[in-house]
């Protein structure tokens, strides 16, 4: 576990269900993904991918929802089976969610509809969709929090990972 900050090492343990964002391009999302992938696979809780490669405000309404390596079947998102069958390959459970709205906090609804307990994402995105940039000074997982601490009763734990420098929980306050 050296890329987690010890501080942290016992809230990962406790891990069952994590969520992290993905998609095709996007370097940032990419590291999350190895690293989460690693980390499933050492402490054997389960992952939900959450695609966000397809999002956009004007194609309504289009798949949403928690879909499967079969169910992806000619949709497009090649790159989101071959996300899912590697973390297969690597004996961890993984499921994709597709996303809908182009904003990261609307991530909450696979929060919620999953029973995820954990959120991983990076400190910055280096593909930020509008609506991200919109919410400018703010990091994807400070976002990401402040929305489940205003919306949920029990909301999960919010990993952040850096570009460099050890895995560590986010610290939202209020008024961020």
């Amino acid at each position: 576990m050296e890329h987690v900050d010890p501080s942290n090492r016992s809230a990962i343990e406790q891990v069952r269900r994590l969520a992290i964002a993905t998609d095709d391009s996007d370097d940032a999302l990419a590291r999350v993904r190895h690293v989460a992938l690693g980390l499933a696979a050492t402490h054997g809780f389960d992952v939900v991918l959450y695609d966000r490669s397809h999002e956009r405000w004007t194609d309504h309404p289009h798949p949403k929802g928690p879909v499967t390596v079969d169910g992806l079947d000619g949709m497009d998102r090649d790159h989101l089976v071959a996300q899912l069958r590697e973390f297969e390959a690597a004996g961890v459970g993984a499921t994709a969610w597709l996303a809908t709205v182009p904003a990261l906090t609307a991530m909450l609804d696979v929060l919620q509809a999953m029973d995820v307990d954990a959120v991983m994402l990076p400190d910055s995105l280096d593909e930020p969709k509008m609506a991200d940039r919109l919410q400018s000074g703010s990091s994807p997982s400070t976002m990401v929090q402040r929305v489940a601490e205003l919306n949920m009763q029990r909301p999960p734990l919010v990993f952040e990972v850096p570009e460099s420098g050890p895995i560590r929980v986010a610290e939202y306050s209020v008024g961020e």
